[in-house]
């Protein structure tokens, strides 16, 4: 992946751990917590996670991340 002209590695592997470990968690805060939008958290999940490896390379934030569709919330909790 290219951003701003610098190559971005992202390890395929992780993205798929991190993935599938908040899916867990997505779920059993489901059963917690009935009310939450588990469909649209779900449904955002993988993109949430690439954003999130993204803007964190190489260990600090260096870019903005602005969750403006309230009910897709519960998939940036496990981050």
């Amino acid at each position: 992946m290219v951003i701003d002209g610098s190559k971005v590695l992202i390890d395929v592997n992780r993205l798929m751990e991190v993935r599938d470990r908040a899916r867990d968690l997505l779920i059993r805060l489901d059963k917690e917590f009935p009310y939450i939008h588990l469909g649209s958290s779900l449904a955002a999940l993988d993109i949430v996670n690439v954003l999130i490896r993204v803007l964190r390379r190489g260990g600090d934030c260096r870019d903005w991340f602005i969750l403006s569709i309230g009910h897709v919330a519960p998939a940036y909790t496990p981050y």
